[in-house]
């Protein structure tokens, strides 16, 4: 019983993500592109975005120069990528609550089977005794054979008897087949009420992560390969911080419900002299064309963790992440988040 509601539960699941499964799973749609933007897939094939398309998960998007890309993800979230920027969208699935709870809600439990019960029908034809007298005249029919005189009054008579004789043995065995043990047909047994609640100790709501295979489970896994972004974090991630990460060459970012930006200064950066000012006063210097990353945080909070170090970013705080794991937190943002900071990717082409 329990295998064929999960079989059901399944179906049904499958049902109400059916216009999802046929947009082959977007991750994103471009929401504002100014300039020129790609998205590159598993295959290789590279394509050319335009406003409202979708982008999936696995793709690379590329930013061209001075060219701006808002993604905004299927839970909510935002991704506004700056010019010259190189995003993956490691691995994105997005599995609505709302949905999963529906499904659940149109499996109604199942009421247990009582055991097929067996009744017996009354007796409704002749009784044996009956069989025999009608049978026992009959007899007089073999001396009708053997005189050969089959039209005698005695003759008809006999075939009379037999043929009254058949008649009365056929309704016996019926009457006997009808009053055979019959199967009666089963009927639900009520189901039990609910057992009376617990009075519990009120805790936080969470939601529980279950494995993949059930089709439950959401996941937002992003790479930061060059350039940086703006976002607005979404749905996932916020109930388990393990389902959304960002990596980057140098650190991997985590959230806790947040708007952030990060970017990588890779020598090729407008500000780097600035970026390499903040550092020497913090009293560490970089190599030359070492791969920085900068992080801010406008609310919330974003997890940085590195091969050497871990860090919990708050509001109103900047980050300089260096290739050796090194996190130094600077006194104010440099010119370029300053500069970015009206950006507001909620906002930008979704108006």
């Amino acid at each position: 019983m329990t295998s064929m509601r999960n079989w059901i539960l399944a179906l049904v699941l499958a049902l109400v993500s059916a216009p999802q499964a046929l947009a082959a799973d977007a991750a994103a749609k471009v929401v504002m592109l100014t300039g020129k933007a790609t998205a590159v897939g598993v295959s290789g094939e590279v394509r050319s975005l335009t406003k409202e398309d979708a982008v999936y998960s696995g793709e690379l998007i590329t930013s061209g120069p001075g060219s701006y890309v808002n993604l905004r993800f299927a839970d909510g979230a935002f991704f506004l990528l700056r010019p010259s920027t190189r995003f993956q969208i490691e691995h994105y699935r997005y599995v609505d609550p709302a949905q999963v709870a529906a499904a659940k809600a149109a499996v109604a439990p199942v009421a247990p089977v009582a055991p097929a019960a067996t009744v017996k029908t009354a007796f409704n034809g002749p009784s044996q005794e009956e069989v025999g007298l009608a049978c026992a005249a009959s007899q007089i029919c073999k001396e009708c054979r053997a005189s050969k005189n089959d039209h005698s009054k005695a003759c008809n008579l006999c075939f009379i008897r037999v043929q009254n004789c058949k008649a009365v043995k056929k309704a016996f065995q019926s009457a006997q087949k009808a009053a055979a043990t019959q199967v009666a047909s089963p009927t639900p047994t009520p189901a039990e009420p609910p057992a009376a609640a617990t009075p519990v100790t009120p805790v936080p709501v969470q939601v529980a992560t279950v494995p993949a295979e059930t089709g439950e489970t959401s996941r937002a896994f992003f790479r930061l390969l060059k350039g940086g972004f703006r976002s607005v974090s979404g749905l996932i991630g916020k109930a388990n911080h393990e389902d959304y990460r960002v990596s980057t060459p140098v650190a991997t970012i985590g959230i806790r419900g947040t708007r952030y930006s990060a970017r990588l200064c890779q020598g090729d950066c407008s500000d780097r002299e600035e970026i390499l000012a903040k550092l020497r006063a913090a009293g560490r210097d970089a190599k030359a064309g070492e791969t920085i990353l900068v992080t801010t945080v406008e609310e919330g909070k974003i997890a940085i963790q590195t091969k050497t170090a871990e860090d919990l970013q708050t509001p109103g705080s900047t980050r300089i992440v260096g290739e050796d794991g090194s996190i130094t937190e600077t006194d104010s943002p440099p010119s370029t988040e300053r500069n970015d900071q009206d950006l507001n990717p909620e906002s930008c082409g979704t108006e």
